[in-house]
């Protein structure tokens, strides 16, 4: 079985007092990582996870906690979607991107790492950081 008591995590980032926390797990281990936050009284303004755009997240920790949660969906070039500000452009151009590159296709979590990264970055240019 995995792990569920993350408090030593949940510790660390306390000490850090860090405004946003960006990490990942599956859908067990951000659940029990948020659970032992609350319990812990730590609540960062963000909290960006890989796979905790499922919804059972939410049943499992209750919206009350789920306030500034943030993660990428499952990605595919075929996806109608496209920046505001032409970074990536199209999931498709992100495709062709990605393989001229690499040399091969792009998996979701190599989608969901630029995406993440990406966030990131124009939160730190929005505030001015």
């Amino acid at each position: 079985p995995g792990k569920t008591n993350f408090a030593d995590l949940v510790y660390q980032i306390k000490a850090l007092d860090a405004d946003v926390y960006v990490g990942c797990g599956h859908l067990n281990d951000v659940t029990y990582l948020i659970g032992n936050a609350n319990v812990l009284n730590v609540n960062p303004s963000a909290l960006l996870v890989t796979h905790a755009s499922d919804q059972r997240i939410i049943q499992n920790v209750g919206i009350q906690n789920s306030h500034g949660l943030l993660s990428p969906t499952q990605w595919d070039k075929s996806l109608d979607v496209q920046d505001d500000d032409g970074f990536f452009g199209s999931a498709e151009d992100f495709f062709d991107m990605y393989q001229a590159r690499f040399g091969a296709p792009p998996a979701y979590q190599a989608a969901y790492s630029a995406a993440m990264g990406y966030s990131l970055q124009k939160a730190i240019e929005s505030a001015g950081s």
